[in-house]
């Protein structure tokens, strides 16, 4: 006789092994997620990004209005839409600010779905990605991380988002 068990591990920080799935984002609420905490590059960072939420209206996608901490006491404001694509069954975000327009795909890795994109700087091209995970206490934890070769991630952000009306 056999017996099959089933082993599930929850990660410290409640990851839940993604999907894609048009519903992921179901606990991206409407109203403001202010970073409590944001770490970048192994140092905490005292100011405060903003995120400002509206979900679309019948559809698998949200409006939102970004204020990013760059340095230097210099904030950016990006206006961003993240959106299920029904025909390729995967997530999109387009970001644009004063200099930038940019389009993030999704993919599913190590158990986790990210926002993923190319970038060449000074004729160096790195890869990055970012996601969003749901913690158990209702805050949600940014995650961005940084690669050379697209196989070794290494951490940049990390950022403690809670939500506020």
């Amino acid at each position: 006789m056999r017996i099959l068990f089933l082993v599930f591990i929850v990660p410290i920080f409640g990851q839940v092994y993604a999907q894609q799935s048009p519903k992921y984002f179901d606990f991206w609420k409407n109203g403001t997620w202010a970073s409590e905490i944001t770490i970048y590059n192994n140092d905490t960072i005292p100011e405060k990004d903003s995120f400002t939420v509206n979900k679309l209206e019948g559809k698998n996608a949200f409006s939102e209005q970004w204020t990013i901490f760059v340095g230097d006491g210099q904030y950016v404001n990006a206006e961003v839409l993240r959106a299920y694509d029904n025909e390729t069954k995967t997530w999109k975000l387009f970001y644009v600010d004063d200099l930038n327009a940019q389009t993030w795909n999704s993919l599913v890795s190590d158990g986790q779905l990210f926002f993923h994109k190319t970038f060449t700087y000074n004729n160096k091209t790195f890869y990055s990605r970012q996601s969003w995970t749901l913690r158990p206490d209702g805050k949600v934890l940014r995650t961005i991380e940084r690669s050379e070769d697209n196989k070794t991630w290494k951490p940049r952000y990390r950022q403690l988002f809670k939500h506020s009306k």
